[in-house]
């Protein structure tokens, strides 16, 4: 039964995380404020204790803040993250967007085949190392 219960978990982690790459939004202000909460959040697990007699629920509450303080702030960097992958994207470039009509290999007829009917010998340099 726990087998069955953590597959179950595992299932619906990964769900969460596919839409979390696809759905979450990429705000920057978004994502600065992901990363205050968690900051906030997380530092209540370094504050001291408080009287003997809350210990155990002081505890699992700074854990529970822990855990969500680290969420946030896992989310938070996520969206810079992002921001920056797309960012270096546009930097690079990519080649498949440059369209360069003027080569060899774009001209009507250089196709690999003459106008008459004997084939034309090519090399791979010639068309990609011009």
């Amino acid at each position: 039964m726990g087998g069955h219960l953590l597959l179950e978990l595992i299932k619906y982690t990964l769900k969460g995380l596919v839409w979390l790459a696809e759905d979450f939004p990429d705000d920057p202000r978004l994502g600065k404020r992901l990363l205050l909460i968690g900051a906030v959040l997380s530092s209540v697990f370094f504050l001291p204790g408080g009287p003997a007699s809350y210990e155990d629920v002081a505890l699992v509450a700074r854990y529970a803040l822990l855990f969500c303080g680290a969420i946030c702030g896992i989310l938070g960097a996520f969206v810079f993250f992002r921001r920056f992958v797309w960012w270096r994207q546009e930097k690079a470039g990519s080649g498949l967007v440059n369209l360069d009509l003027s080569s060899k290999r774009n001209i009507s007829g250089g196709n690999g085949v003459s106008s008459g009917s004997e084939p034309v010998e090519r090399s791979f340099s010639d068309d990609w190392f011009d």
